[in-house]
């Protein structure tokens, strides 16, 4: 029994000797192409080894140069000319996707927020063009990004406007005596033209709302609001108010955004009006 089982172990030995005798590596080329192997050398310029299915054929030499890697029985490997297919190179990949390995380290990712802070300037659709209207406001713009490029936002503002009319004429029909017939007065109407002095007036007012942005690409944003406007001793107004803008960034964090406006009165107060605004957006 004991003669039979160092017999069985030695014909598991030479079988297994014999499997690893005849392992294939694998020779892979750097057009795709993998030629199976045995290799036997490694020269600085060279690699030598014999066909997989001819062991005891020649020795066979082959350029280096044409060779990318090396993929031998065991699991191992080397690179012999690193390419794009079996190296990954993490700048590369970087500069691919424009930003960093890990993409929550976009400005405008998920959980992300930011705030902008700018100026701006309305003018009024419906108003008389002879009128004018200088308008400026400043305003701070905060936002949180509930998905990758979409944020809901809430703002604040402040501003004044200032509107001159001009001076004009009015003509209106006036009635006067024209004359007296035995002590009887004689009736008539005459045009009378009145003229209008040029007026300003002044108001301040305040603003808040919410919305939200959406991010095309990371840079050109749409966005809509709801905003109240609240001017003394006057109730509070209400608009609907839309954007489209573009997110210039001069750093990773920190942008410059300039913006235009749609603003549409809601209620009793239909009014239309353009706005135009820049500012700075520091994305954390």
């Amino acid at each position: 029994m004991k003669y039979n089982i160092i017999k069985l172990l030695i014909c598991l030995t030479t079988l297994l000797i014999s499997i690893n005798a005849h392992a294939q590596d694998f020779i892979v080329l750097k057009n795709g192409d993998e030629i199976k192997s045995k290799v036997l050398e490694i020269t600085q310029s060279e690699i030598k080894y014999k066909k997989y299915d001819n062991i005891d054929g020649p020795t066979i030499s082959i350029a280096k140069t044409n060779v990318s890697m090396l993929r031998y029985a065991n699991g191992t490997m080397d690179i012999i000319n690193p390419n794009k297919s079996n190296v990954t190179n993490s700048n590369e990949i970087n500069k691919d996707l424009g930003e960093n390995t890990n993409l929550s380290n976009s400005p405008t990712s998920k959980n992300h927020t930011f705030v902008n802070l700018n100026i701006a300037s309305i003018y009024a659709l419906d108003l008389p063009k002879s009128n004018k209207t200088f308008n400026l406001s400043a305003n701070i713009d905060f936002g949180y990004f509930i998905l990758k490029n979409f944020a809901i936002t809430s703002n604040i503002g402040f501003g004044s406007t200032k509107t001159t009319i001009p001076s004009s004429t009015t003509t209106r029909s006036e009635r006067y005596i024209m004359y007296y017939s035995y002590g009887v007065p004689i009736y008539g109407n005459r045009n009378v033209t009145d003229k209008v002095p040029e007026t300003n007036s002044s108001m301040n007012y305040y603003t808040y709302g919410a919305g939200f942005r959406y991010y095309i690409a990371g840079k050109l944003f749409l966005g809509a609001s709801l905003i109240s406007a609240k001017v003394s001793n006057f109730d509070a107004t209400s608009c609907a108010y839309f954007q489209i803008g573009f997110a210039g960034f001069i750093t990773k964090r920190v942008a410059i955004e300039p913006a235009f406006s749609y603003i549409k009165g809601l209620g009793t107060i239909d009014t239309k009006s353009i706005q135009g605004k820049i500012g700075f957006g520091f994305y954390f």
